[in-house]
């Protein structure tokens, strides 16, 4: 699940040079997926009535949302296996008719949510297999983005501050601003740590194997930074005058967007040895899983969902034409899910949970059409010649502390 704040383009940035040497290249690219059919085997219908379904998740064959009835809220599991749905945990809606049960995530047999009472926000755990529930972390805070990832637990807390400041024209001035902490615990030692508070830090983060990747803003821009949950090591990823956007992470990948002029671009990061290459441009809400980077691209009158190969560069529409993705969407090794603004049983437009298989690792080079053949006018394979790639080398974060 993403959330895309508005950013500030800063001139010319790092991002925006590196696209000028394959703009035109890029523009053709883009144009032949505007005209693609999609290349997907199916939509799989997981909820199809008249009522609310939010906060989804998958981690292999399990969807795990929370559905709104008129008087309780329920958290479901729908399993794609047997196309079976069980209910967890279900709780009344309290008169002012808000939210009980938020940031519904799962990995493997847990799920975690936040439940919401009394003033306070406590962090829920859940094992499907053993039918336990425990509680991580109770706080007056506002906890919320769960992720959960094996043995580790992430969540944002943020707090209002308020404070003045003098203006000569209009005099004494009410400011307020967002402050946010990072946390995580590991389940299996039942551990709570500081991930991060630094300046600038605004809730956008990604969990994947231990390791965590965030943005923050302790100078001009917000830079990335990488947070090892384990041993504590912080690196920091980039510094520039370039504002970063909704980073992820999968193994030993990372991606995230600038904003050149070329649109909101995607580019792909490889730990290890520090190679950025940029993917493709006009997007928003990217994510990685695997071989996989996906993004959300906003057509006229439709709004989908593409991928492309890191093994092969390929690229292809993954999901089916016809869907209506509102940006939240969840990835697993084998299926997308997605939350999808369409007509339910009753004719009544919801917010129904739609499901697509992801296709086999390396996708085919080229553009795949609806027969997954792929067009003469093939995508070079951007991810080992790009002109003019950047290598940003991470080193462990020296004159930027944890304040």
């Amino acid at each position: 699940m993403r959330r895309i704040a508005d950013g500030v383009f800063y001139g010319m940035t790092s991002a925006e040079r590196m696209f000028s040497g394959w703009s035109g290249l890029c523009a053709t690219v883009l144009l032949g997926l505007l005209l693609l059919s999609p290349a997907s085997a199916g939509e799989i219908r997981i909820t199809n009535d008249s009522l609310e379904h939010m906060d989804v998740g998958i981690s292999g064959a399990l969807v795990s949302y929370i559905t709104r009835a008129p008087e309780e809220e329920l958290l479901q599991i729908f399993n794609l296996t047997d196309n079976r749905t069980s209910t967890i945990r279900s709780y009344s809606i309290p008169p002012s008719g808000g939210r009980t049960a938020e940031s519904l995530c799962i990995s493997g047999d847990r799920i975690a949510w936040v439940l919401y009472g009394n003033n306070t926000g406590s962090i829920c755990l859940y094992n499907i297999t053993t039918r336990r529930e425990t509680l991580v972390a109770s706080t007056a805070q506002h906890p919320d983005n769960l992720q959960l990832d094996g043995d580790w637990l992430i969540w944002n807390e943020c707090q209002n501050r308020m404070y003045w400041i003098y203006d000569p024209v209009h005099g004494a001035v009410e400011v307020f601003d967002m402050v946010c902490s990072l946390y995580g615990c590991n389940l299996t030692t039942q551990t709570n740590v500081l991930v991060t508070n630094m300046t600038g830090f605004d809730g956008e983060a990604d969990l994947d194997r231990g390791r965590v990747v965030f943005r923050a803003r302790p100078n001009s821009s917000h830079d990335l930074y990488l947070h090892n949950l384990a041993s504590g090591g912080l690196m920091q990823i980039t510094n520039d005058s370039a504002d970063q956007y909704c980073p992820a992470i999968s193994g030993d990948y990372l991606v995230w967007e600038e904003n050149p002029s070329t649109g909101r671009a995607v580019f792909l990061y490889h730990i290890p040895n520090g190679e950025l290459s940029p993917v493709t441009d006009n997007v928003t809400d990217s994510d990685i899983e695997g071989d996989l980077v996906v993004w959300l691209r906003h057509l006229p009158g439709d709004t989908a969902l593409y991928a492309c190969s890191i093994s092969t560069g390929g690229m292809m529409r993954i999901t089916p034409r016809g869907a209506h993705l509102t940006g939240e969407y969840a990835l697993s090794d084998d299926y997308v899910v997605w939350r999808d603004w369409r007509s339910g049983e009753n004719g009544s437009m919801n917010h129904q949970i739609r499901a697509a298989p992801l296709p086999a690792k390396g996708l085919p080079r080229g553009l795949a059409d609806e027969n997954n053949s792929t067009r003469s006018n093939s995508i070079p394979h951007k991810f080992t010649a790009v002109p003019a790639m950047r290598t940003l080398a991470g080193q462990p974060v020296g004159s930027v502390k944890e304040l």
